[in-house]
């Protein structure tokens, strides 16, 4: 059963974005929830890597089965010290799956791997699955993404290529 989330009001957002967190306790510095509370921590973004390969292929870095177990230990964790949890679906490219580096940042996905046949339908039953997660555990907010017309996507991509803000509400509901 989902533990349930501190009830109240948040009116000042004080938190860490913790996406190891799925993979360790320990992971980094502010894994510590003493640490967070001593910080005066209300909420910790988590949320599992997914990964997009060369063939246009997508998959989490572990295995559903895996994120809603440690999604159940991690509410219960945070929700038990009064801390909210967000989600946050980074989004990585890698050539290969075995390659634990990504071959570049969240956003930068080749034109070649995206424009694979099958490709959208596949990332959106994987956002699909978090969405089940959001329905579960209850976070206060989860993180939205999309293509921003910046850097050296501007060397493959156009402006028109970025969505409106409207249209990223709109998948996310």
């Amino acid at each position: 059963k989902a533990p349930e989330a501190p009830s109240g009001k948040v009116s000042l957002y004080k938190g860490f974005w913790m996406p190891c967190a799925f993979l360790s306790d320990d992971c980094q510095p502010m894994s510590d929830i003493n640490l967070q509370k001593e910080a005066g921590s209300n909420i910790v973004l988590l949320g599992p890597n997914l990964k997009i390969n060369s063939n246009g292929e997508v998959k989490f870095d572990v295995p559903m089965s895996y994120i809603e177990k440690r999604m159940n230990e991690l509410a219960n964790k945070f929700y038990k010290e009064g801390i909210r949890i967000g989600l946050v679906i980074e989004t990585l490219y890698v050539n290969d799956f075995s390659e634990t580096t990504p071959a570049g940042g969240p956003g930068a996905f080749p034109t070649s791997a995206i424009n694979k046949p099958g490709f959208l339908n596949n990332y959106n039953k994987m956002v699909e699955e978090i969405a089940k997660l959001a329905e579960k555990y209850n976070p206060m907010f989860i993180e939205c993404k999309g293509y921003s017309f910046v850097g050296h996507s501007q060397e493959r991509l156009e402006v028109g290529n970025m969505p409106y803000h409207h249209e990223i509400l709109n998948f996310a509901k």
